[in-house]
């Protein structure tokens, strides 16, 4: 730093007071000249607050060479100008004024850390700053930091969300120095981060243009498959849809309003279509207000998302079959993609390694094979994926993973992480998924394994226990109080009986029918699945049970308890009709229709649960 820099500096320090601002400034009190040492601290202190009216005054108040050294300046620390001091502090409206008044090549000027002004406003994800400095200047896209960071590098690492900055810088970048953002290990960097980022539509209409992208390694060995890895939820394989998700998720994409997103730079419309456009962009965000196209447009989304990650895993295919096969070996097994892969159930990435490389099954990565890492991360879906090689599972299988001589087998018999136990609801039905692993893995080592499974997954058998049997005991107060109303109803039937006879007065009534076999019905059901209650009250709970016989009786319990509340509203709703029916028929409908909320509330809270338990009832592997 030169001496009269350093001298600034201090002076600039000694000045700058919060409570000095442009407008008590001896220079605005006075109308005469002003120095560099007082311009500066005044300058600094106008774009610390984004006052563009106080600079405006100082700068026009100067002569052009004096006006250029004091904008060219630096005037803070880590040796930075005015529009570095604006632009950290994000004022954007401040920068994109000051752009236009500064010398072109005062625009690139570095602080300490090697950042220009565009690096800040594309950190801050200001758009209307990016365009402003672009202008000003093309080239400052091209200039890297100390760090070797683009200012397009810098968007997409951090204005995650404002894609459109990204969009922006990607359309003004070019491969040029001195950064060369496209090549070599800055350009690995980039297509880490945005893939990292989820900008995947982005990363391919580069990948266009820069075929290497897809392929290409940071400084850290890593690619854009390692930043895919560590994203399950951007695949179809890592998301789990409700049932009328899954009905949706088939349909096609539609490209209206944010469903589609451009694989490519949005381009330049005449004045007629950006009229109808937008007048479509109104209309769609009001249409998404309604729950129903919200949820619609989200599933589409996350199907387009599906879209593009499947995209960039074809992409890679192809450029690495234009690879040898020590090259493409090298690009697999001297990384962490297919272990973090596995480990995080990306079936996708899994699949093309195996296409690329159909040996890799015997070969074993981060020194443990896909085998291993899908029974220790609880990966159904990989090891159903890798399951056919029934001979190459007992071949590992027979192999210890450790020097203690453990098969994999112990593996399946440890707790699975905390992480993989949420996957379904309640102790009981966490302890069932545990036993299905261990019971679909591979066991050539006999049983020495399930001393290790019951000391392991001791607490968790004592919570499934406690959960089974807080569940069975609340729903048994439901079913015994159904019993008890539809017993004491049975004999006080609606309109009374005959005096002489006993008969039912509207024994012959169609209403009178309907009361009387869905009374039965409701007793029976409740009835039945009291007892079916009991009996998970009164069970053994061995390690065992939890596999089929405990979550099968607590099925069968649920879905005659909602037979019961069904039948039961039904009854009620032909006994209410017969009373009321002559006097007033509207209300008597009215009635019967809200009678329903009962079931159905019912369905809405305890299907989840229902269907859960019976998906769990049958394997997660496609084997059994």
């Amino acid at each position: 730093m030169l001496p009269e820099q350093q001298v600034l500096l201090n002076h600039v320090h000694a000045c700058n007071n919060p409570a000095r601002t442009a407008a008590a400034s001896p220079f605005f009190a006075t109308g005469g000249s002003v120095s560099l040492l007082d311009g500066s601290a005044i300058l600094e202190s106008c774009a610390l607050k984004g006052d563009w009216k106080g600079s405006k005054k100082l700068i026009d108040s100067l002569k052009e060479e004096e006006r250029n050294r004091l904008l060219t300046s630096i005037i803070s620390v880590r040796s930075r100008t005015a529009l570095h001091v604006a632009a950290c502090a994000g004022k954007w409206e401040f920068v994109e004024k000051l752009a236009g008044r500064m010398p072109k090549e005062a625009l690139g000027l570095k602080d300490e850390l090697g950042w220009t002004a565009l690096h800040y406003a594309a950190l801050g994800g200001d758009i209307k700053a990016c365009k402003a400095l672009v202008r000003a200047d093309p080239q400052l896209t091209q200039i890297t930091s100390n760090d070797d960071w683009t200012p397009l590098l810098a968007a997409a690492r951090c204005a995650l969300k404002v894609k459109e900055v990204v969009w922006f810088l990607v359309r003004n970048t070019t491969d040029e120095p001195p950064g060369h953002p496209f090549t070599g290990h800055l350009a690995g960097k980039l297509s880490y981060t945005l893939a990292a980022a989820g900008f995947h539509d982005i990363l391919l209409y580069l990948i266009e243009s820069y075929p290497g992208l897809a392929t290409i390694r940071d400084e850290c060995g890593c690619n854009l498959l390692d930043a895919l890895a560590l994203r399950p939820s951007d695949f179809e394989s890592g998301i789990n849809l409700g049932s009328w998700q899954k009905w949706i998720y088939p349909l096609r994409v539609t490209a209206i309003g944010e469903l589609a997103l451009p694989t490519s730079p949005p381009t330049n419309l005449d004045k007629g279509a950006k009229w109808t456009k937008k007048l479509w962009n109104i209309f769609w965000e009001k249409l998404q207000a309604l729950p129903l196209v919200s949820g619609i447009n989200q599933v589409q989304v996350e199907k387009l998302k599906h879209k593009y990650a499947q995209e960039l895993i074809n992409r890679v295919g192809r450029e690495l079959k234009g690879l040898c096969d020590d090259q493409i070996y090298e690009f697999f097994l001297n990384s962490g993609t297919m272990s973090t892969a596995a480990a995080y159930g990306v079936v996708e990435i899994v699949e093309l390694c195996l296409q690329m490389i159909p040996n890799v099954i015997w070969l074993q990565t981060n020194q443990q094979p896909l085998l291993y890492i899908a029974v220790e991360h609880r990966q159904e879906k990989i090891l159903n994926l890798i399951y056919k090689m029934d001979v190459h599972n007992r071949i590992i299988s027979m192999n210890p993973i450790d020097a203690s001589n453990n098969s994999i087998l112990h593996m399946a018999a440890q707790l699975a992480p905390p992480a993989h136990l949420k996957v379904v609801s309640g102790a009981a039905l966490q302890m069932e998924r545990e036993l299905q692993w261990f019971k679909e893995t591979p066991n050539v080592w006999g049983k020495t394994a399930e001393d290790l499974l019951m000391e392991q997954h001791k607490d968790l058998l004592d919570k499934g226990e406690q959960w089974m049997k807080d569940t069975a005991s609340s729903c048994m107060v439901v079913a015994a109080l159904i019993a008890t109303i539809m017993f004491a109803a049975a004999f006080t039937v609606p309109g009374g009986n005959n005096s002489d006879t006993g008969i039912p007065i509207f024994i012959k009534d169609e209403s009178f029918l309907v009361f009387a076999v869905s009374d039965a019905l409701s007793l029976i059901f409740s009835t039945t699945s009291l007892l079916t209650f009991l009996s998970i009250l009164t069970a053994r709970y061995a390690i065992e049970d939890f596999l089929e016989h405990l979550p099968g009786l607590l099925i069968r319990g649920l879905g005659f308890l909602f037979l019961a509340i069904v039948a039961m509203m039904i009854a009620f709703a032909a006994s209410f009709f017969i009373i009321v029916r002559e006097g007033s028929k509207p209300v008597a409908i009215s009635v019967i229709v809200w009678a329903s909320i009962p079931a159905v509330a019912y369905a809405v809270l305890q299907l989840p649960l229902y269907i859960q338990m019976r998906r769990s009832m049958y394997s997660i592997f496609q084997s059994s």
